[in-house]
């Protein structure tokens, strides 16, 4: 993959962060949402992106991290974890 290309591989992940915080329902994504929660540091870091549309997708993940959780002190009870088995795909990505 060329350098250029590189901001299409975090515009990505961005997006499948962002699908994974609005629709997990594993163990699996749950974990994926506190490693964030505990150290957004790459997705600030993507808010400055020379791609408009990374900082744009990077801003979305920051409200699902910080925004949404901050006054509850805890993650919500959006992570029912026996709800599906562990080997269930945890969500959907969007294709753009």
């Amino acid at each position: 993959m060329q350098g250029s290309d590189q901001w299409q591989v975090v515009l990505r992940t961005l997006y499948a962060l962002e699908a994974v915080l609005n629709q997990g329902m594993t163990q699996a994504c749950g974990e994926v949402a506190v490693m964030f929660q505990s150290d957004p540091t790459p997705v600030w870091a993507a808010t400055s992106h020379p791609h408009a549309s990374v900082r744009q997708q990077a801003g979305k993940c920051i409200k699902l991290i910080t925004g949404a959780w901050r006054g509850a002190g805890r993650l919500p009870s959006l992570f029912p974890f026996s709800a599906q088995r562990r080997d269930e795909p945890c969500c959907s990505v969007p294709r753009h």
